[in-house]
């Protein structure tokens, strides 16, 4: 598929299946675990992709962003696989993940959620074992029976990349599991970087799970 694709992103768009692995801590362990990250994707650009999405909204804030995300979830992208979409012409990538931390929200099944992306083999498209913080609304409107049936419970991304922030350094991963095994997530030091830099969105650059709790609770 080389062509580009333009499309109008709405709540029931765009989706992503991910899913998150909860990891224990020991010393040996933290070893594998780390294996098993990959390199965090920060700093990246739209022009970086061959798809070109027409949005709703920017955001001009993360309180914005908070507000206008039903869940958010910290999350380890663990399998993947892609699919043709409704219009049986494009593709989708389909991430299976366990959730790590749920911020916002209750995901729709226990452990795991599903997120649907538009698209494949491209810089926008999760990549599996990456850790990240995601932004997301369901993709199915509550309104329309008929989305259930065709969508499930799977999530989109809000903003397309705007709600995607990457593990800052992979090396904090054992730190990250033990604060949320703990329910201590107030832990500055694992922080989370944009993955994508997008102008029309003036989001922070860096994030912590601390600095998100307390935007959430302030609204």
């Amino acid at each position: 598929m080389t062509s580009n694709i333009v499309r109008t992103v709405g709540s029931g768009v765009l989706s992503v299946l991910v899913c998150v692995s909860l990891l224990g801590c020991g010393s040996s362990a933290s070893q594998t675990h780390e294996e098993k990250i990959a390199t965090p994707r920060v700093g990246l650009s739209m022009e970086d992709s061959r798809y070109h999405f027409l949005r709703e909204r920017s955001y001009a804030s993360l309180e914005e962003l908070t507000d206008d995300s039903p869940l958010i979830v910290v999350g380890k992208v663990e399998q993947q696989e892609t699919a043709l979409d409704v219009d049986n012409y494009h593709y989708v990538t389909l991430s299976t993940v366990n959730v790590i931390s749920t911020l916002k929200g209750k995901p729709a099944t226990e452990g795991s959620i599903t997120v649907r992306q538009t698209g494949e083999n491209d810089p926008i498209i999760l990549k599996q074992n990456e850790v990240i913080m995601l932004f997301l609304n369901p993709v199915a409107d509550p309104n329309r029976p008929e989305d259930k049936a065709v969508f499930g419970d799977q999530y989109a991304v809000r903003g397309v990349t705007a709600g995607i922030y990457s593990l800052s350094n992979k090396r904090t991963f054992t730190t990250l599991m033990r604060t949320t095994s703990n329910n201590n997530r107030s832990d500055s030091s694992v922080s989370f970087e944009r993955m994508f830099n997008t102008e029309i969105d003036q989001l922070p650059d860096e994030v912590d799970i601390s600095q998100v709790l307390s935007t959430i609770q302030q609204h």
